[in-house]
């Protein structure tokens, strides 16, 4: 598959996004969710479920079936991509935190079932999401196969994950409580599979289909235009009932802008985004770490007046801090597993 440098840029803005909103959040300098950023934390995630959709059937529609081997040689690749980041990240958050679990946690965390048993129950900040991923590459081969063979139920299962997020958004959530109380129903990952689908949809609708730049902006300015609808501070007035679905359309005509746009940027910036979108995975998992390691330097060194007091300060060496180490982490760890995940694969051909 060729990259497209666009989805790139997009994938890392919205690590970077997410990144921010923690940082903000948890210096307590963060506006709540009627803000910008405060809609970003929230549908960051959810655009990068749209992402996923979007790239596994550019690297798998082509060539995945339901055959033994077909399916072998996909999980083996989603597992060597996914789970030795997912598994540092445990590692590190149990190191840091001076964390302790129970065994049934942690073997439900390091074989990923907990996406499917205890979808709350994640140990890395942040990695309910990666939960989320896990089942949706479950329900992957299912739905290439649906629709390489049947668009009709294809389309049905897609009436049916959307009816599912209709209802969390109208029935499961209620606007008087807030997200906090409610973070079960969030992260359950029945409440966003209708995203990773979408995802699917988008390169089925619009893979062949020429776009002029200028209703490529349209697009983007009509879904930046809809993030600007007003909410409440919680963020669970972003995800009940009709604003749900504003936000939803919004982060929708986001990728599919991202997905047809052709971008001629300078080299430097050009470059510095890809880089963003490569190691975005990192961001999003390590940036809580490094937020955990500052507060430990800030109250080992405040005593000697040598840390900064300034919030902004703090926002900024965090983000340098994360995206330093998450370029050294792709390239040293990341890239060392996926590659002996492509000689797994290899070998498995040889044998």
């Amino acid at each position: 598959m060729v990259r497209i440098k666009e989805l790139d840029y997009l994938r890392g803005l919205a690590a970077l996004s997410i990144m921010c909103y923690h940082f903000m959040k948890w210096l307590h300098v963060y506006d709540g969710a009627q803000s910008f950023i405060g809609r970003l934390s929230v549908y960051g995630v959810e655009i990068f479920y749209i992402l996923s959709g979007i790239t596994l059937f550019h690297v798998y529609n082509a060539n995945l079936d339901l055959k033994k081997t077909s399916l072998a040689n996909y999980f083996t690749k989603r597992f060597f991509r996914i789970f030795p980041l997912f598994w540092l990240s445990i590692a590190l958050s149990l190191i840091v935190a001076l964390k302790k679990v129970s065994v049934a946690k942690l073997l439900l965390n390091v074989s990923g079932v907990f996406s499917i048993f205890l979808w709350d129950g994640y140990i890395a900040a942040g990695s309910w999401s990666i939960g989320n991923e896990l089942v949706f590459y479950l329900f992957f081969p299912f739905l290439i196969f649906l629709l390489n063979k049947s668009r009709i139920y294809f389309s049905l299962i897609g009436v049916i994950f959307m009816l599912i997020y209709h209802y969390f958004a109208f029935y499961i959530f209620n606007p008087n409580d807030s997200l906090h109380n409610q973070w079960t129903n969030y992260v359950n990952p029945l409440n966003h599979l209708f995203l990773f689908y979408v995802g699917l949809l988008i390169p089925v609708l619009f893979k062949q289909k020429i776009v002029n730049t200028t209703a490529v902006l349209a697009i983007l300015i009509g879904a930046i235009m809809l993030f600007c609808f007003p909410s409440g501070k919680d963020g669970i007035h972003l995800l009940y009932g009709l604003k749900r679905w504003i936000f939803t359309i919004g982060a929708i005509l986001i990728c599919i802008g991202f997905y047809k746009i052709e971008l001629a940027l300078p080299k430097l910036l050009d470059q510095t985004l890809q880089q963003l979108g490569e190691i975005s995975f990192g961001v999003y998992l390590l940036h809580p770490i490094v937020y955990q390691l500052l507060c430990i330097l800030i109250r080992k060194l405040q005593p000697y007046y040598i840390f900064p007091n300034d919030n902004t300060l703090l926002i900024m060496l965090g983000i340098t801090l994360t995206l330093v180490i998450s370029k050294l982490v792709h390239k040293y760890f990341e890239l060392y597993f996926m590659k002996i995940g492509a000689k797994v694969i290899a070998n498995s051909y040889k044998s």
